[in-house]
């Protein structure tokens, strides 16, 4: 904080501490902003590729019927639930070690416990990163090779910080699950997984970050 305060230039000066704090948010919010926006491009993106370069209709990627979107919906939610518990488990057994402390405090700092920003965050991350991933690149390359890049475009393949590989062992498993669902039940199905995976995590790490600081 206090390298902050000095590269903005307020340090020193104690009429602007109100000024930095409004500062700091301010940043904060526009990296959040800036975030959302990216991943909004990657999934115009995707289903632009999708289309204009493979040639496959976009269209056909949602379901034809109602009975068939809460099939998918159900689907992706319902194995959405294990698997983040199970990273929920392996964060607080300290499996992660470094890693995994450096993410959660990336959590806090991303979206501040509030309810808005986790839903935010995981439903553009569910829908985007699956219209590229799935709708377009394992379209492209195929399943296996799509989940790999998955991981390791999210940095989880990085041998530093210590532990980073065994949350990359763990992120495989789901990116191959959602390709798997991709495939066997349809968009949505993996979207599904994806933002209801994404939503349950941030809230348990971020309920975590909280009561531990209220102990210490």
């Amino acid at each position: 904080m206090h390298c902050l305060v000095h590269c903005l230039g307020f340090a020193g000066n104690p009429f602007r501490a109100n000024d930095t704090r409004q500062s700091y948010s301010m940043q904060r919010l526009a990296l959040r902003l800036f975030a959302l926006a990216f991943t909004l491009f990657i999934g115009i993106a995707g289903f632009l590729l999708r289309v204009y370069v493979l040639h496959l209709p976009g269209d056909t990627l949602l379901p034809s019927s109602s009975q068939q979107v809460i099939v998918q919906l159900m689907i992706g939610s319902i194995l959405a639930i294990p698997w983040a518990v199970l990273v929920f488990w392996l964060d607080q057994k300290g499996i992660w070690s470094e890693a995994g402390k450096r993410l959660k405090e990336a959590v806090l700092r991303l979206t501040e416990g509030q309810i808005l920003w986790i839903t935010l965050f995981a439903l553009f991350a569910g829908t985007c990163e699956e219209l590229f991933f799935r709708a377009f690149l394992q379209e492209w390359i195929g399943w296996l090779p799509a989940s790999l890049l998955f991981v390791a475009l999210h940095g989880y393949y990085f041998p530093k910080p210590h532990g980073m590989l065994r949350i990359g062992v763990t992120m495989t498993g789901l990116s191959l699950l959602l390709g798997y669902l991709y495939m066997r039940w349809g968009l949505l199905a993996a979207i599904s997984l994806h933002t209801v995976y994404d939503w349950l995590v941030l809230w348990l790490l971020t309920r975590a970050l909280r009561t531990s600081g209220e102990r210490t």
